[in-house]
């Protein structure tokens, strides 16, 4: 007959905790400050669907000047109708600036989202400092 009870492990760790000293303050787990912190300091900013517009709006802009480039050639046997050209060329130069838009405006997106992980960061340290002055918070 088989045991059927989980396997149970035990480990010793050290859980300190500081009280709070007026009601403003809570009780944290140390091990859970420090959580918090890898965390936070692992946010990184998210481009992803701008970088695929972005990328969609280069690729018009790269098909529709490829376009014009086979059209120009003088191989062509019948001449392209009169709005073809002005047509792609437009749509080149707006596909290029609306990709352009995007890609800055998630830039910036991105620096404002690392501005304000710094200042987390950095009050959480101050924070961490004023209980233990000993300890680095970046030690883990």
């Amino acid at each position: 007959m088989e045991d059927k009870s989980p396997n149970i492990h035990v480990s010793e760790r050290q859980v300190t905790t500081v009280s709070p000293r007026d009601t403003t303050e809570i009780t944290l787990r140390l091990m859970d400050w420090r959580r918090i912190y890898r965390k936070v300091n692992s946010i990184c900013p998210f481009l992803s669907k701008r970088e695929l517009f972005s990328g969609v709006a280069w690729g018009v802009t790269g098909s529709a000047l490829i376009t014009l480039i086979t059209i120009s050639q003088p191989t062509q046997t019948s001449p392209p109708d009169s709005w073809v050209k002005p047509t792609l060329w437009a749509i080149a130069a707006g596909s290029l600036i609306i990709g352009c838009v995007i890609w800055f405006a998630g830039k910036r997106e991105s620096a404002n989202v690392e501005i304000v992980k710094g200042e987390i960061l950095q009050d959480m340290k101050d924070i961490h400092l004023t209980y233990f002055p000993t300890d680095d918070l970046d030690g883990q």
